[in-house]
């Protein structure tokens, strides 16, 4: 066999083993379709190592650390090894499990957190019915089917039983925080306001959770080198995805939700804030607050300055509007 079928079928065989061999360096748990861990190259408090798996891609990343790479890269840093090295111990534990002694992982603090998490199984159980889902209807009707599928998966919406829609909130390690329950008309897209809002959190089931808000999307933030837009709701950032996909785009959960305590996750990169026009005044505020702590932050002003040159009966119609009502109107912005 050539020395590059020898390493392709190697590798394609670590790829396959990947969880089960860095699992022996740090603890690994299911957090939505990846898994996450303490990063045993750095000390942490929280998770911010990310190890991926499907039929495509097998590498790991810390966004704490910045390591990252396949399982070669993985042990070779971990063990300290020459790439050829680094081959034959992957040989002899994929062939002889017993036989790999690894580094005892670091003993580290249990992670304490002040809230808790939805189990993702739960959410696996709302992924489906989209026919019966009166926002995913809304979709259908302004976007392709491919379209529409990637934001349903991108955004991890869920269906209620009675054709409500699941915004689940999931944080940066792929942690469900909780899920808001909104119902829809599915011609206009705009929300019942006769029905309230309400939580996954707030089901029986869950008594005694503690909620802690993250940015709708925030999971997002693995993808770099694309600037940081945030809205207030997950209809907006869901909708915006599809049409402008060069931002990535987040949701506060509300005008008064949208607090600088919460742009930790965003340090270093660039934001831009796209407040519904009621909530200009605020947002800019909090902007300013933002810059003093050395964020990149900038504010949409077009869309309140068009809406704020519209006569008063026009202007009616917008006063509530946000981004994705100037889209869907066929507004110019």
């Amino acid at each position: 066999m050539a020395a590059s079928e020898a390493y392709i079928q190697l590798k394609n065989k670590a790829d396959e083993r990947i969880l089960d061999i860095i699992n022996l360096y740090t603890p690994l748990k299911k957090a939505g379709i990846n898994y996450v861990g303490m990063c045993p190259f750095h000390t942490e408090k929280t998770p911010s190592f990310k190890v991926y798996q499907n039929s495509n891609k097998a590498f790991y990343k810390c966004f704490g650390c910045d390591a990252g790479g396949s399982v070669f890269d993985f042990l070779m840093k971990m063990e300290n090894l020459t790439f050829p090295e680094c081959c034959e111990r992957l040989k002899k534990y994929l062939n002889y499990v017993d036989e790999f002694q690894p580094k005892p992982p670091r003993v580290q603090e249990p992670v304490k957190t002040s809230h808790d998490y939805i189990n993702p199984e739960y959410a696996k159980l709302t992924f489906a019915n989209y026919d019966k889902n009166y926002f995913v209807q809304f979709l259908k009707k302004n976007f392709d089917e491919t379209t529409v599928t990637d934001l349903i998966n991108r955004f991890y919406i869920g269906t209620a039983l009675n054709g409500a829609t699941i915004f689940y909130i999931v944080d940066e390690c792929e942690e469900i925080r909780t899920g808001q329950i909104i119902m829809y008309n599915p011609i206009t897209g705009k929300r019942l306001k006769n029905l309230p809002i309400s939580w996954i959190h707030a089901q029986p089931g869950f008594q005694n959770f503690q909620s802690k808000l993250c940015f709708f999307g925030q999971h997002q933030l693995e993808e770099f080198g694309k600037p940081i837009a945030i809205v207030e709701s997950p209809k907006t950032a869901v909708i915006m995805t599809a049409v402008y996909p060069d931002y990535i785009w987040l949701a506060s959960m509300g005008a008064t939700q949208l607090q600088v305590s919460k742009f930790e996750p965003l340090k270093d990169r660039e934001i831009i804030l796209f407040p519904d026009y009621d909530a200009y005044k605020l947002w800019d505020t909090i902007m300013w607050k933002a810059i003093k702590l050395n964020y990149d932050v900038t504010i949409y002003a077009s869309l309140f300055e068009i809406v704020n040159s519209m006569n008063e009966v026009e202007k009616q119609d917008y006063l509530k509007c946000d981004i994705a009502d100037l889209y869907l109107s066929k507004l110019n912005f």
